[in-house]
């Protein structure tokens, strides 16, 4: 059964779908409960391909725009929801920032309503949003054009400031980071190739070991006119920022890091082998020295998310996955101790994110919201685990009516607060993302 949802929102909001797997309500199985006192309230989202440039980019997952699936979670149990949304070239972040594309593909993509206008094939780094705010920054790269562009984006995702960067051979940011003082620009050497964009390559893009690797830092209260300071590094390539603060005159960021990159499969940010293993550095930038230090953690984390409370600040715990999947870990940064839970035999999870409780305001105070699938028996599940207790049992399991991929984007949309927060700039970023992530109350 499929039920049209009225938005809290309809000027700004998404057109929501009711995927039911039961005719009476929709709701899905959970085994254990969520107990009334967590308090667990918003929707765990997934971004996928399309179906309008699936067949353009062979089904890309980077490639945009792009459709929502999620479970919303609340105290009265757990519902599917799957978002219809427009193709609209205009506003190529999309109407939920944290799940924008990594790439649009060249060519007229239309709803009919935006017309042809809008970026040919671009590239963006996947938006960051600032620490106790609502706005979002990315970089996007253009091939053909020397320049890149540090945008900055509205709750809606829609840019509200531009401002241009001189970097020749347009290369492929998967992300970037924010801190107080600096945008990072990771100039890396998988670069667009015309070659690979003529025979039809899922990602027109390809690894360069002979170019040149750096990272830039630009400065935020420069405005327009500023050049990142560029620091060299060794090749190698970043699929993913876990934080990046400030630390007197240097910049420290967690990312998830590789070898190499787009060697093998050219539908992949990696390649088959060891060499080429997805594993969570500490980079160390020091604009002073001009150097940059990459240092793995103790633990083998191939993924990682921190309390979005501390984004952009000082961070102690990173939560991620082990083993392609085979366990879930919190890594404590001040101890340099690693606990794990195991997935259990056939199970892999996707990257975790995470949900916090709001009742405790200290670090890591919250769960873990992931993606279970066990392939031998075609079942999926959303499990809810204790953040700092991961190898607990899950507080609760939900199964899924279908099969979802762990490999896509994902985010978790809080619900509105039952009081308003102290800082009055994130009321209205909950609002929006809300807005256009999930139904109102019936």
């Amino acid at each position: 059964m499929v039920a049209q949802v009225r938005s809290m929102d309809p000027k700004t909001a998404l057109a929501i779908e009711t995927t039911a797997p039961s005719p009476v309500d929709g709701r899905l199985p959970i085994e254990g409960t969520l107990p009334e006192g967590m308090r667990l309230d918003g929707c765990f989202l997934q971004a996928g391909p399309h179906p309008l440039v699936a067949a353009a980019t062979s089904g890309s997952l980077a490639a945009g725009p792009h459709v929502f699936s999620g479970i919303r979670l609340s105290a009265e149990g757990a519902r599917w929801y799957r978002a219809k949304t427009p193709v609209r070239r205009s506003e190529p972040l999309g109407p939920i920032p944290a799940l924008a594309p990594a790439l649009w593909p060249a060519g007229p993509h239309t709803d009919g309503h935006d017309g042809l206008d809008g970026p040919g094939l671009a590239a963006f780094a996947r938006p960051v949003r600032e620490a106790g705010g609502f706005r979002w920054h990315t970089v996007a790269t253009y091939p053909g054009l020397d320049y890149a562009e540090h945008l900055i984006a509205n709750a809606e995702g829609r840019v509200v400031h531009a401002s241009v960067i001189a970097l020749p051979g347009a290369p492929l940011m998967y992300a970037t980071a924010i801190t107080h003082r600096y945008v990072v620009v990771l100039d890396l050497p998988v670069v667009y190739s015309r070659a690979a964009d003529l025979i039809g390559a899922r990602l027109p893009y390809t690894w360069r070991p002979d170019r040149p690797a750096r990272v830039g830092l630009l400065p935020r209260a420069a405005g327009a006119a500023a050049e990142p300071r560029w620091l060299p590094i060794d090749p190698c390539y970043v699929i993913d920022v876990v934080n990046a603060y400030d630390d007197g005159d240097r910049v420290i960021m967690d990312a998830v890091w590789q070898a190499r990159a787009f060697t093998g499969s050219p539908g992949s940010p990696g390649s088959s082998g060891s060499a080429a293993a997805p594993r969570v550095c500490r980079w160390t930038l020091d604009p002073a020295a001009g150097a940059v230090r990459v240092q793995a953690l103790p633990s083998t984390l191939e993924a990682g998310t921190v309390d979005g409370r501390v984004s952009g600040r000082r961070h102690r715990h990173v939560f991620g996955t082990v083993a392609g999947g085979g366990a879930l870990a919190c890594h404590d940064l001040a101890e340099g101790t690693t606990r794990l839970a195991a997935s259990g035999p056939g199970w892999r999870v996707g990257p975790p994110v995470f949900a916090p409780d709001e009742r405790r305001a200290e670090e890591g105070a919250g769960w873990l919201v992931v993606i279970a699938r066990h392939a031998g028996r075609r079942s999926c599940e959303l499990r809810v685990i204790d953040a700092l207790d991961p190898a607990g049992p899950p507080r609760a399991v939900i199964r899924l009516p279908v099969v979802l991929p762990a490999d896509r984007r994902t985010a978790w949309i809080p619900g509105l607060p039952a009081a308003p927060p102290t800082d009055t700039a994130v009321r209205p970023a909950v609002a929006a993302d809300l807005r256009r992530a999930l139904p109102a109350a019936e």
